[in-house]
């Protein structure tokens, strides 16, 4: 995939367009290095980056009012892989991850990444299995004992059972 996605848009910051974002990375400071972001697809040039807490605010050419912003309310914000940070050894790009077959250390396919989600400080995935029907399990070392972006698929050991839902 060309795109990186790296939050998604959560409401208008003021009245003048600025774009609350919920970020989807490991360090929200990489916002301050961009030049420009894709939202819906778009690309939009950045005039400003601000890290509110765990927010992100930034402020783009050709969007001056909360009615314009709300448009692209829940939208993806993506840059061009191109542009993304080079990745230290066990780190991943969760367009990467997404689409990866969920298999215990047996060969057993538990069920397919789908979405991932950011709850404080920790990721998580969501996945369907065979059913369709989703669980969810943390995206952490102590649970992990492979993960192949190539072959498409994240290996689990014994501990995912304790921290599935």
């Amino acid at each position: 995939m060309d795109k990186i996605l790296i939050g998604v848009v959560a409401k208008p910051q003021g009245l003048k367009g600025e774009i609350k974002i919920n970020p989807i990375t490991d360090d929200i400071n990489r916002f301050k290095k961009l030049s420009y972001v894709y939202i819906d697809s778009k690309k939009f040039d950045i005039e400003y980056v601000s890290v509110r807490g765990q927010f992100v605010v930034i402020k783009v050419k050709g969007i001056n009012s909360c009615e314009q912003v709300d448009i692209y309310r829940q939208k993806n914000v993506e840059i061009d892989r191109a542009d993304a940070v080079e990745l230290k050894p066990n780190e991943y790009f969760m367009v990467d991850l997404i689409g990866c077959n969920v298999i215990r250390e047996n060969g057993e396919v538990l069920g397919q990444v789908t979405y991932f989600d950011k709850f404080g400080t920790r990721f998580v995935a969501t996945c369907k299995d065979i059913h369709n029907k989703e669980f969810m399990f943390p995206f952490i070392d102590e649970v992990l004992a492979e993960v192949n972006t190539e072959k498409k698929f994240i290996m689990v050991n014994e501990k995912f059972d304790e921290v599935r839902v």
